[in-house]
């Protein structure tokens, strides 16, 4: 091999990419590498031609082939590394950035996109730590801070997440992606007027935001704006008809207060809203949302939510069987013991088992809509299922005598939820409403979290059954045995309510649509009485009156 002629070739090569003279510059490095096919150098400069030519595959073939030499350059390292970061190939653009750094040292760029690298490749902390070197080197990029926000934002440690997006607005205060960041931020830790004033700017840089003008409109219902946040979802309807986005949380304000027949309709939107892409069944047979005659007709109804859904709207069951359908009713399997009390006529088939063969599906969230429901023509209101006799009596052996008022109660779930947050308390919180030994307090959760085991185990008046609720039959039988439930807004209170138990409810300040807003009962439910916070986030007004009100009971 002549490496005077070689290397001339690549030196003219680059000389002629630098002056843009690119078809030049290809036809030397292309005689370059026939000379030595491996020449990592060639390589690289002819990936860098093809990118500007605007051809990515040929320019990321290419970068390929001269990494793979021991001679790549830090620079080709990086910026294939960064490629794979870009095509979500996260474990070799690990590798492949952590190899540039350890030729070349520590480098912002590098170091930039490890760290978001790490964070895709389920390595959060490590991907914080990669962010936080490249900020050493230049504490003076927005788009480092906003990257270690977004990265503290999934972790949910809001606060964290808050400090980095007011550090990259800092440095830009035209930054659009981090205003709306931050405003989702504040939204999380409640503090709404300072995030619609994000959103408020970022809208003053672009107009055409829809995310922008949605979280507007849900941080004006989060401060009972009910009529301010309608505007602003029609005015983003009117930008983008299609916004998904925009009908949905229109729905939540129209259904919040009590409009459920416009409601209901545009609930259907959720359907086409990214949070719900992994919830669509896809079945043969067509929805049915009302409007077709299913008598003689088989009809399978589905839940698509929480299992408190699935209770509160399993009501509809018998509605739609009155039609003259036949019903498959799947359930999760936590609920089939249950929902064997369901009135209606109806077969139940546990989620998972094979379906039989259908004529039309409906979520169970669909039928108020295909029902045509309004506030005064909901169904079984009083109560719609039943426990078991024989497990009511086993857990009366249980508990034995009833000395005192028997109270089950219920402080927070372990759900998902994003939201979860504003309607679960800790049980140090919680149980200041029970003050003394006055009420033998049942615990009607399966699942206790870590951060209240200590709090559980200080209250020796509270009996606590976990696993022997093995079902919500079983937990349902407890509720029988109980005077009164007290409950956050979980599953239980739709359980307790559908048995027609007493159940009182703690609220947030803007709590979830069916419980409406500024009433103490509830539609739905006719034995629920409603506790809600005064001021947003605090907890103290309502556990007070709860208090005043067990008192009252007392003998």
């Amino acid at each position: 091999m002549n490496f005077k002629i070689l290397n001339k070739l690549i030196t003219l090569g680059e000389i002629d990419f630098r002056e843009n003279r690119l078809e030049d510059a290809c036809a030397k490095l292309k005689q370059a590498i026939l000379l030595d096919p491996k020449n990592s150098k060639a390589h690289e400069l002819l990936a860098y031609i093809y990118s500007r030519k605007g051809d990515q595959q040929r320019a990321f073939e290419l970068l390929k082939i001269a990494c793979a030499q021991s001679t790549a350059s830090v620079g080709a390292l990086y910026e294939l590394g960064s490629l794979y970061l870009n095509d979500k190939q996260f474990t070799l653009a690990i590798k492949l950035l952590k190899t540039s750094l350890d030729k070349n040292g520590p480098f912002f760029e590098a170091l930039h996109d490890l760290g978001l690298a790490l964070a895709g490749n389920k390595c959060p902390q490590e991907g914080i730590t990669a962010l936080k070197k490249a900020l050493d080197i230049n504490a003076f990029s927005a788009e480092a801070h906003y990257n270690l926000a977004k990265i503290h934002e999934d972790l949910k440690a809001f606060p964290k997440a808050l400090e980095h997006y007011k550090k990259a607005l800092e440095i830009n205060p035209n930054f659009i992606q981090a205003l709306v960041s931050k405003g989702v931020v504040l939204h999380r830790l409640q503090q709404y007027p300072e995030s619609l004033a994000c959103y408020e700017k970022a809208l003053t840089l672009d107009g055409g935001l829809i995310d922008a003008w949605v979280n507007m409109g849900f941080c004006l219902h989060k401060q009972k704006q009910f009529q301010e946040a309608l505007a602003i979802y029609n005015h983003a309807i009117a930008l983008d008809a299609t916004s998904a986005e925009s009908h949905w949380n229109k729905a939540l304000t129209l259904l919040i207060q009590g409009d459920f027949i416009n409601g209901f309709a545009e609930f259907e939107w959720r359907w086409k809203c990214r949070a719900f892409a992994h919830k669509i069944r896809r079945f043969s047979s067509p929805a049915w949302l009302g409007g077709v005659d299913i008598k003689d007709k088989t009809i399978l109804l589905h839940n698509e939510q929480g299992l408190g859904d699935s209770i509160q709207f399993s009501r509809y069951v018998a509605s739609v069987a009155n039609l003259g359908a036949k019903v498959i009713l799947e359930a999760d399997p936590s609920l089939c013991a249950l929902y064997s009390t369901l009135p209606g006529n109806f077969q139940l088939i546990k989620k998972g088992d094979p379906l039989p063969r259908f004529d039309y599906h409906s979520s169970l969230l669909s039928l108020p809509f295909a029902l045509n429901t309004n506030l005064q023509n909901i169904p079984h209101s009083i109560s719609y299922l039943a426990a078991d006799p024989k497990k009511v009596k086993a857990w009366q052996l249980k508990l034995g005598d009833r000395k005192k008022i028997r109270v089950g109660i219920t402080w927070s779930s372990v759900s998902t939820f994003e939201n979860d947050q504003e309607r679960s308390l800790g049980l140090s919180t919680f149980i200041e409403a029970f003050p003394n030994d006055k009420y033998d307090l049942i615990c009607l959760q399966k699942v206790i979290k870590h951060e209240d085991v200590g709090a559980l185990n200080a209250r020796s008046d509270i009996r606590f059954f976990g696993d022997e609720l093995k079902d919500f039959s079983d937990t349902a039988a407890l509720i029988e045995c109980v005077d009164l439930v007290i409950s956050t807004c979980t599953s239980i209170p739709h359980l307790s309510c559908a048995l027609g138990k007493p159940t009182w409810l703690l609220l947030s300040y803007v709590a979830d649509w069916r419980w409406l807003t500024d009433r103490e009962d509830s539609p739905w439910y006719q034995t629920a009485r409603l506790y809600r916070q005064t001021n947003c986030g605090d907890w103290n007004a309502p556990l007070q009156r709860i208090a005043i009100d067990l008192d009252s009971l007392s003998p």
